[in-house]
């Protein structure tokens, strides 16, 4: 039941989460400048930051415990299914008995697709509101760790180019609009600061944020 994408590729654009899920991203905090201030720009990866908050403890046992909730129905729909497809393989076509076990296994297949449909909706609002909360955390601890070193820009960019690992189109755009920064010093990059301050591991764990549910079978006796 799991389809094992990177966040990178699941969440797409910043700006695209926020359409389409109607997400609020917290807003932007603005830095009074006094006159004659140095500006002083900094980088992150927020995707990066964003991915290892989102795989972390904090959220990836709740998405498991759906996930199995899911899988669980999911099975017992399955079970009734294929009881009903070999009850029908013992009874002779045509007649009243087989009539009424073709209608009881099409409308379990009804149920099933209503089910598969409903809970991939469900949990795709609950990723959402995961994603949501954990970029205002990122968001929060960018800021902190900008003040403490005296930054007053950081933009959220991704400085490697030679990391680019997408094998079709989308995933190939979304790693170039990850970059919006072309040019930027190294020594600013404060992505690994921003991880300490979350107390995220140095690699994220590779995990699911969106279970697939499997498509319903056929009707019992291929009807």
């Amino acid at each position: 039941m799991r389809n094992r994408e990177r966040l990178a590729v699941w969440i797409g654009v910043a700006s695209a989460i926020a359409i389409s899920l109607g997400m609020r991203i917290p807003e932007s905090r603005v830095v009074a400048q006094p006159s004659g201030q140095t500006l002083r720009v900094a980088s992150a990866d927020m995707f990066l930051l964003l991915e290892a908050m989102v795989a972390s403890d904090r959220y990836k046992p709740a998405r498991e415990a759906r996930d199995a909730e899911i899988k669980t129905k999911y099975d017992a729909i399955m079970a009734e299914l294929k009881q009903l497809e070999t009850k029908i393989k013992l009874i002779p076509p045509g007649t009243p008995e087989y009539q009424n076990t073709m209608q009881q296994g099409q409308a379990k297949e009804v149920e099933l697709r209503q089910f598969t449909q409903q809970a991939s909706r469900e949990q795709d609002a609950f990723v959402a509101s995961q994603v949501r909360e954990a970029y205002g955390i990122v968001h929060e601890a960018v800021n902190t760790v900008a003040d403490r070193l005296g930054y007053t820009h950081v933009f959220s960019t991704r400085l490697d180019a030679t990391s680019m690992k997408g094998d079709s189109l989308a995933p190939v755009m979304q790693e170039i609009l990850a970059r919006p920064l072309v040019r930027g010093a190294s020594s600013d990059d404060i992505t690994d600061k921003i991880r300490v301050e979350l107390k995220l591991p140095e690699k994220a764990p590779e995990g699911t944020l969106t279970p697939t549910t499997p498509g319903a079978p056929s009707t019992p006796g291929g009807r």
